[in-house]
């Protein structure tokens, strides 16, 4: 039996996480003796070598690639005894850095080979009209333009996912974009209903590679975090609110909406939903809710409640 896995998605980061990963394995053989490497061929493959990992009674599984990397194993690992941990490797690392883990790989090892085990919320993501299974998120559920932006995203052939393309996508879709009314309830309460143009609930501060969407987020305080954004005018004026969405300070933006909860309820136009920056077959209407201390991990500084390891 081995106590440590190491899965490797060698597509994360735009492909430059497999070349990256094998100049690493020596520091992971010296911090995990012993420890199974496994360079995965999918996003099933590596959610299936996470399910065998836990089965196998595996004490910790670290994950190189993103935060798409991490929502698989995430999904796999939730309610099991066996630790995540998180080497970031890939284009958008929002929960590894939600976890206090630094950006530099070797650092990361470090940080995770000191082992301070935890527990976090994972946020559930299901269809009111059964239409599309149950998911788990990490980071943060996106609904409005979110989903029209990844579109762009996952179409582009020039340039290599990143922060450079992400920002495109998303200036490209703000001029295009038509806002769909939607309706936003936070625990029975309506916070928001007309026209929306983006909107989030998060669990961790920031996503997509570093936008500050939701400051206050924590990702073991069993609540999540949403944030609302309507149509502010001109398209040049919502051009211009990514500068503050990047900062955290679209709070004070007139109309934006930020409250927190333990469960959100997005009804309207049949809008779809994206999923730690990851399109789905999910379409409002749907429910959100923070599942708390569900998954364990390794972070880089002692939570305000440790687990036991």
């Amino acid at each position: 039996m081995h106590s440590t896995w190491v899965l490797v998605n060698p597509a994360a980061g735009g492909g430059r996480c497999g070349r990256r990963a094998r100049a690493l394995r020596e520091g992971v053989e010296a911090r995990w003796p012993g420890a199974r490497w496994v360079e995965t061929t999918s996003g099933a493959d590596l959610r299936a070598r996470a399910l065998e990992a836990a089965s196998g009674g595996a004490a910790r599984v670290l994950v190189l690639g993103g935060d798409g990397s991490a929502h698989l194993a995430a999904g796999a690992l939730v309610g099991t005894t066996t630790a995540l941990g998180l080497v970031p490797a890939g284009t958008g690392n929002d929960l590894a850095a939600s976890l206090g883990l630094p950006p530099g790989l070797e650092a990361a090892l470090d940080a995770l080979a000191a082992g301070h085990p935890r527990a976090i919320d994972l946020l559930r993501i299901e269809s009111l009209r059964g239409t599309a299974r149950a998911r788990l998120a990490g980071c943060v559920v996106g609904f409005g333009m979110d989903a029209d932006a990844m579109d762009r995203v996952d179409r582009a052939r020039v340039l290599r996912r990143g922060r450079l393309l992400y920002a495109l996508a998303a200036l490209r879709t703000v001029f295009s974009y038509r806002p769909p009314r939607v309706r936003v309830t936070v625990d029975e309460q309506v916070v928001h209903d007309g026209p929306l143009f983006f909107g989030a609930v998060a669990n961790t501060p920031t996503y997509a590679g570093g936008l500050r969407v939701a400051p206050r987020a924590r990702t073991d305080d069993g609540l999540l975090d949403l944030c609302v954004v309507p149509p502010l005018g001109s398209r040049w004026r919502q051009a211009a609110s990514f500068g503050a969405v990047r900062r955290g300070e679209h709070g004070a933006l007139p109309g934006v909406v930020m409250a927190r909860g333990r469960r959100v309820v997005i009804e309207g136009d049949p809008i779809p939903v994206t999923v730690d920056g990851e399109r789905t077959d999910l379409r409002a209407p749907v429910a959100v809710e923070v599942v708390p201390g569900c998954l364990r991990v390794l972070a880089a500084a002692p939570a305000l409640v440790l687990v036991a390891a």
